[in-house]
């Protein structure tokens, strides 16, 4: 069976273009048995969408962006990139 979540063949190489993309409620599942991360904290950008934060008791933590459309797209922080 396939993943739920999916992503740009870039992804898998640190592209900061690359994007994972996949509906909310499979990407909260897939953080949560992949990672043990649940959601922590919830923003409205300026242009309508929800910035969602999730976290970990051990210390992962991964910011997504949630459209309006339902569709939750994983942001690329530059610390997790390697840049400073």
């Amino acid at each position: 069976m396939a993943s739920p979540v999916s992503a740009d063949p870039g992804a898998e190489r640190g592209d900061p273009a690359a994007k994972v993309c996949a509906r909310h409620d499979a990407m909260t599942k897939h953080l949560s048995v992949s990672y043990a991360e649940q959601p922590l904290n919830l923003a409205l950008d300026a242009n309508g969408n929800m910035v969602e934060v999730n976290s970990s008791n051990q210390g992962s933590w991964t910011m997504v962006v949630i459209t309006p459309a339902g569709v939750a797209v994983v942001w690329w922080p530059p610390a997790r990139l390697g840049f400073s």
